[in-house]
């Protein structure tokens, strides 16, 4: 039994993260502009051993589950809303799609990824899938391929989401992404100066379904002057400060990058008129507290925004670990370092 091990991170959303759902909408209205954002991966992710067997095996947690390699039984399990479904997804896209295939077996052995929280969670089981099936069974897949792939799956699994997330698959560099109908063009971005940046589960709820439902429903066309700030926020203004934070975090400007961050969440709140998520009270508690914005130059929500993770861009260091500490043993959330290099 040839048996390997996996890693898939995460990902961070700087600025953009949710201009990618205006991509399936671009050839049905001429006058909307591809999406754009910047984004990274993280030091947080799924761990996994993966190798070849007769049907579909998936341990979790202590938890096993098995299905038979069988379309219509995954496909029963990818539309049953567990986050199992999107790993059931993403198997029934490769069924379809490749030839000379078998099942699998995956262990998950660790998994510090925040769920539901605006981290790429689901993405990231995806994108696991998609290259433990070209590690196995030699797709020779490339990078391009299986975001593909597990844009696919998740869509199986009756996600609504954009092409972002699978930006997972590419590791840790820092990247700007443009979004088109049906594909994505990627820059790296040089950091000049390091960036501390402190993430956090906010330990809230949201509804990540009905975000993506209500926002896709602004689209292809503006219905009402509700709707107008959606295309605001997604439109001209977020192609703006993408811009903005890319020549920022070029030049080292990190007082600059902070200022925009903030603007940036002024966007997503004015969202809140078309979807309540968006009020999120307690990212804007955190936000707000004095002791956090002693030690940072700004900070905004994380992936489809509500009361999921914040992101913190940390004076220093020193300043960062002060703010996880915090974060952690003050507001009793769960927090923890990224630095973009």
């Amino acid at each position: 039994m040839h048996e390997i091990e996996l890693f898939v991170s995460g990902r961070l959303s700087l600025l953009g993260g949710l201009s990618d759902l205006k991509s399936p909408y671009l050839s049905i209205n001429k006058e909307l502009k591809p999406g754009m954002a910047i984004a990274c991966g993280i030091n947080k992710g799924i761990y996994a051993k993966v190798h070849k067997s007769e049907n579909v095996k998936f341990e979790m947690n202590e938890k096993h589950y098995e299905w038979k390699k069988d379309k219509e039984e995954l496909l029963k399990e990818a539309r049953s809303g567990s986050f199992c479904s999107y790993l059931a997804g993403t198997i029934c896209y490769i069924m379809e799609n490749y030839e000379d295939i078998s099942g699998i077996t995956v262990k998950i052995t660790k998994m510090d990824l925040p769920i539901k929280k605006g981290l790429s969670s689901s993405a990231a089981i995806c994108v696991l899938m998609a290259k433990a099936y070209n590690e196995l069974y030699n797709l020779k897949l490339s990078v391009e391929e299986i975001k593909e792939i597990a844009y696919e799956g998740e869509h199986i699994a009756l996600s609504q989401c954009g092409r972002l997330d699978q930006v997972c698959a590419l590791g840790n560099s820092l990247v700007k992404i443009d979004f088109y109908e049906n594909t994505t063009s990627t820059t790296e971005i040089k950091v000049k100066e390091e960036l501390n940046f402190v993430i956090a589960d906010l330990k809230g709820k949201k509804d990540t379904k009905k975000i993506m439902k209500e926002l896709n429903a602004c689209f292809p066309f503006m219905k009402d002057e509700k709707q107008k700030v959606v295309y605001e926020m997604m439109g001209d203004k977020n192609e703006i400060l993408v811009e903005k934070a890319k020549k920022y975090i070029e030049n080292g400007n990190k007082v600059a990058l902070g200022k925009v961050l903030n603007e940036a969440q002024l966007l997503i709140d004015k969202m809140s008129i078309v979807c309540s998520e968006f009020k999120a009270p307690l990212l804007h508690k955190t936000l707000t507290d004095k002791y956090i914005k002693s030690l940072s130059y700004g900070g905004k929500g994380i992936g489809s925004g509500g009361d999921g993770s914040i992101q913190i861009l940390a004076k220093d260091k020193k300043s960062q670990k002060l703010l996880v500490e915090y974060l952690n043993n003050t507001l009793k959330m769960e927090a923890f370092e990224v630095d973009i290099k």
